[in-house]
């Protein structure tokens, strides 16, 4: 899932999305949308590991 923003009033899946309103689409919807001019604001990611010694005790 990916968070979208469009500048104007949007019915997706049954629900209005008021204007500049972020909202989770479907990974399969993403390209369809950018096309009606959405913006992603947020890619979903799979957590990276921390890499350092941030957990070491001293």
């Amino acid at each position: 899932m990916e968070k979208m923003i469009f500048m104007y009033q949007i019915k997706y899946l049954g629900k209005y999305f008021s204007a500049n309103t972020p909202f989770e689409v479907r990974n399969e919807d993403v390209q369809s949308l950018i096309s009606q001019g959405g913006t992603v604001i947020e890619k979903s990611t799979k957590p990276s590991k921390k890499r350092g010694l941030s957990n070491v005790a001293t």
